[in-house]
């Protein structure tokens, strides 16, 4: 994600993106910033405007939307990759781009149900990772939610 070289080819010719980076580690501050970053200046070289991004229930507004056992986890253990979600999004938030920022709840393994709730109001708790996947797909006409960040939970 660092090789801006390879990152510039694969966004050539195509108008948009999806980035779903992760952490290295619970040390890593740098990773989805930096790796976002790459992406962006990409999209901006080859005139690609849409970009969807994953990104985590907790930061910025959508803090008061999550249980404070994960408000803990973010203050403790977290606190590298949650500030590093933070950078991201001022990246996203500060580029030309038409984006959005989908905030994931918990991630789990189970199988898709095929449906997910779009909330910056509601609590956020859990959900699957394949419908996290159908959500990210299904924000790239950009419609409803060009240039804003929306949490995502069951």
């Amino acid at each position: 994600m660092f090789d801006s070289q390879s990152v510039s080819d694969a966004v050539s010719g195509h108008d948009a993106a999806i980035v779903c980076l992760g952490s290295t580690g619970l040390g890593d501050k740098t990773t989805l910033a930096a790796g976002t970053k790459t992406v962006v200046d990409a999209m901006i070289e080859h005139d690609a405007d849409r970009l969807v991004v994953l990104s985590a229930a907790g930061v910025a507004e959508s803090w008061q939307q999550i249980p404070w056992s994960s408000r803990l986890l973010f203050r403790t253990m977290l606190r590298n990759v949650f500030a590093d979600h933070e950078a991201q999004e001022a990246i996203i938030e500060q580029s030309p781009l038409d984006w959005t920022i989908v905030r994931a709840a918990v991630l789990k393994d189970d199988p898709a149900t095929g449906s997910y709730n779009a909330t910056n109001t509601g609590k956020i708790i859990k959900i699957n990772r394949a419908d996290v996947a159908t959500c990210l797909v299904d924000q790239l006409d950009g419609a409803a939610n060009s240039r804003q960040a929306i949490s995502v939970t069951a």
